[in-house]
């Protein structure tokens, strides 16, 4: 078999803007990759050229065919770069549902602007950018560039796939490696092998997928990203502006961190006297942790700044305690600062934060998004979130619990895992009495309970804007046409954090009329939705109880022609009941759900379809009260 570098060469060489060419027609998709999906890569190809420990070229090219509307997003194409990273050789075709070319970038259509984030981010960064016009869809767009970099702290992850509803022709990823270079891969989900060959003295590594048909994103499935085909790299040798690490184990990465950090903890005597102020008569080491930040959380706030090699060393303590600002790294590294002053050591720590996967522990290698704070402590290692001016002191909450992170300690780097929020901690208890009109209207009053990490629902509703909390009512409830009448919020930042919300609402229709009965669900606020048949891996990402009350006054002239019977499942994927009963003027309605965090293979898919299906049938059942008149 001929080398696939020599082809992949090849393949990043565009023709001349203006050949007559038929390129990517839409009709030589492949079926199989049209079902549910919005567009289709019919080529995307990556190739890394690492030059020395200092230096590295990446070339990309991406070809996506458009098959609707939903792909519009891929007509915007930026491309960041910093005084690290500088990009060259960018080219850009379009091309009709037949193949034919219908435009080519010009120089006039590419901007070069300032990379504004938003208004919390500040650095260096820049970004040249272009749109494709719009064409009768199925259209083809493709470009290819060019990126030099300094930074050789490679992306954590490639995959070969990009995510939900787009399906991929062909993908391949290649690296080109000096012998004198030491490089690690992994993959995961692969179904082709890897193509190694040596020429002179460079390693040329490469991987090539076909045929990945698009995927959705289901309920109770693991995240589309861990079922991809994907590829993890890493140097192990690096000199970042004058740092040279070595990344071959998580200690050696660790110490490297510390070379970045080295020094910037230190608080000149004016900020430190305040520090020491704060705590002289404060005893026990966990309320001096808790009382500095608290302290942190009043003086400052977040603000991302990056220049040079700002995405991975934090700016001065002395600076944060100046200015008020600064990003994870800054506030998690001034955080450190304050302990250190107080005689409290604590550890910054690395993590990938967010919805995204854990890392990969096995593979040493920058796989980091977010810096926080580790505090060993006699009774529990606390563990600080710094950019928050409210989160509760030791809470983590989804954004980085229950994952593994990079802890660096003075000896070097440790893999250890946050802590999680258990079925107990996870709690949602809600009490609903409704008042229910003959016109099917209802005012309702509602009390949630919410802790752990369901806390977070509740503060994050508080927070915004009118419009995003009508909708974030809506979704809570089932219901649009509604109006709030009341509402008040009050939250509790204890161990296990809670939140209380009150709300008074007139929601019409909120049963169903048909001649002379009502016809109304009892599980207000708590519906389980109905599942795929075709069976996948479960993954219960989250242990969880759910406790719901309703109190349902009936109108005057009616009275209850049917109430659903009790109903209660237990398996090993969780429990759910519920009773009903009732009297002269009221109907009481109780249901309890908990659920097991857990993952099972497809195998055990029919069992839990069955346990999901039992109860997204039964929360559908209806009471049915009819008119006396």
């Amino acid at each position: 078999m001929k080398p696939f570098f020599i082809s992949l060469t090849a393949f990043f060489m565009l023709l001349p803007a203006g050949y007559a060419q038929i390129r990517y027609p839409s009709d030589s998709i492949p079926p199989l990759l049209r079902i549910g999906a919005d567009a289709v890569v019919r080529s995307y190809q990556k190739k890394l050229t690492i030059v020395d420990e200092n230096t590295a070229f990446i070339d990309y090219k991406l070809a996506v065919t458009l098959l609707n509307e939903n792909a519009e997003s891929y007509n915007y194409v930026p491309i960041r770069y910093t005084d690290l990273t500088h990009v060259s050789m960018i080219r850009a075709n379009a091309y009709d549902e037949n193949g034919k070319l219908v435009w080519t970038l010009k120089r006039d259509d590419l901007l070069d602007i300032k990379d504004f984030s938003g208004p919390e981010y500040l650095d260096g960064s820049r970004v040249k950018v272009f749109k494709f016009p719009s064409y009768n869809y199925p259209y083809t767009i493709e470009y290819s560039f060019r990126l030099s970099t300094e930074d050789l702290l490679l992306n954590p992850v490639d995959y070969f796939a990009t995510g939900t509803s787009v399906s991929v022709e062909r993908s391949g990823i290649q690296c080109i490696i000096p012998r004198e270079i030491p490089f690690r891969y992994r993959t995961r989900n692969m179904k082709s092998p890897t193509d190694s060959v040596w020429v002179k003295n460079k390693l040329i590594l490469t991987w090539q997928e076909e045929n990945i048909p698009a995927k959705e994103q289901r309920l109770y499935a693991p995240a589309v990203e861990r079922t991809l085909p994907a590829l993890y790299t890493t140097t192990e040798k690096i000199n970042l502006r004058g740092y040279p690490g070595d990344l071959s184990t998580w200690k050696s990465y660790g110490l490297w961190v510390n070379k970045i950090i080295e020094g910037r903890d230190a608080l000149s005597r004016e900020y430190a006297d305040e520090v020491l102020a704060l705590v002289k008569n404060v005893p026990d080491s966990r309320e001096k942790i808790r009382n500095l930040y608290e302290y942190l959380q009043k003086k400052t706030r977040y603000f991302s700044i990056s220049f040079g090699i700002g995405g991975d060393q934090p700016i001065p303590a002395d600076q944060v305690a100046k200015n008020g600002y600064g990003d994870c790294k800054a506030l998690s590294n001034y955080m450190k600062a304050l302990l250190k002053v107080a005689g409290i050591e604590s550890y910054y720590t690395l993590v990938n934060a967010g919805t995204g996967e854990n890392i990969e522990p096995g593979f040493p290698g920058s796989q980091f998004n977010h810096a926080i704070l580790c505090v060993p402590d006699k009774k529990d290692t606390v563990w600080l979130e710094c950019t928050s001016q409210t989160a509760p002191f030791g809470y983590l909450g989804s954004f980085t619990s229950d994952r593994y992170v990079l802890v660096v300690t003075p000896e070097g780097g440790k893999i250890q895992r946050t802590p999680a929020y258990n079925k107990s901690d996870n709690v949602i208890n809600s009490s609903s009495e409704i008042t229910l009109m003959g016109s099917g209207d209802a005012d309702v009053r509602i009390k949630l309970h919410q802790t752990g990490l369901f806390y977070e629902r509740l503060n994050d509703m508080s927070e915004s804007k009118e419009d995003e909390r009508k909708d974030q009512m809506a979704g809570l409830l089932g219901y649009t046409a509604f109006n709030v009448k009341k509402e008040d919020y009050v939250f509790g930042k204890t161990r296990v954090p809670y939140g209380i919300a009150n709300f008074e609402i007139r929601i019409r229709d909120l049963s169903s009329k048909s001649s002379n009965r009502l016809f109304i669900s009892p599980s207000l606020l708590s519906k389980t939705s109905y599942i795929w048949e075709d069976p996948t891996d479960i993954e219960l990402s989250t242990s969880y109880q759910r406790n719901d009350t309703v109190k349902i006054e009936i109108p005057i002239g009616f009275k209850i022609e049917y109430l659903p019977d009790a109903f209660n499942v237990d398996s090993r994927f969780g429990k759910y009941a519920t009773h009903i009963s009732s009297d002269n003027k009221f109907i009481y309605f109780i249901r309890n759900l908990e659920i097991n965090e857990a993952a099972y293979p497809k195998e055990n898919y029919p069992e839990f379809y069955n346990f999901i299906s039992n109860i997204a049938t039964n929360d559908r059942k209806m009471i049915i009260i009819k008119s006396m008149n």
